[in-house]
């Protein structure tokens, strides 16, 4: 969803039950909501970006590579960005929750249509774990 602001986009909340109510007025699953804007890119970065994810247990993700790329897209193919711009943006993430993530997005093409979509980025190592599958012991 473009906000026209970042200070919008950082003062986002979500009223759960209200948009629980419009996914199930528009017969559709709960997807997580996007939120970004392409105001004051000071810093370097092409837009700002926040993603909510309140009906998959995520408060707020810092960096969504997933959703980066269709960013991109939806920046090139609305105008917002021109095709020499779309090669080299930086979404900002993660800033409102104080984990703050550069992700790289490049898009490239073709007469109006689009060819390669790249998102990259660095990441902070912040959990790891294992995953043990005890398999039961056969009779026989």
């Amino acid at each position: 969803m473009p906000v026209a602001t970042r200070a919008a986009v950082d003062a986002v909340t979500i009223d759960r039950r209200a948009l629980r109510k419009a996914f199930e007025h528009d017969a559709i699953e709960e997807v997580p909501v996007f939120f970004f804007t392409t105001d004051d890119g000071a810093d370097g970065s092409s837009v700002y970006s926040r993603m909510l994810a309140p009906g998959f247990g995520i408060a707020e993700d810092p960096a969504t590579g997933g959703a980066s790329g269709p960013l991109g897209c939806y920046l090139l193919q609305h105008d917002v960005v021109t095709p020499q711009e779309a090669r080299e943006m930086v979404s900002l993430q993660g800033v409102a929750m104080g984990r703050p993530s550069r992700i790289h997005i490049s898009i490239d093409a073709e007469r109006d249509r689009i060819t390669r979509v790249r998102v990259g980025g660095r990441s902070v190592l912040v959990g790891r774990g294992e995953l043990t599958i005890a398999m039961p012991k056969s009779e026989g």
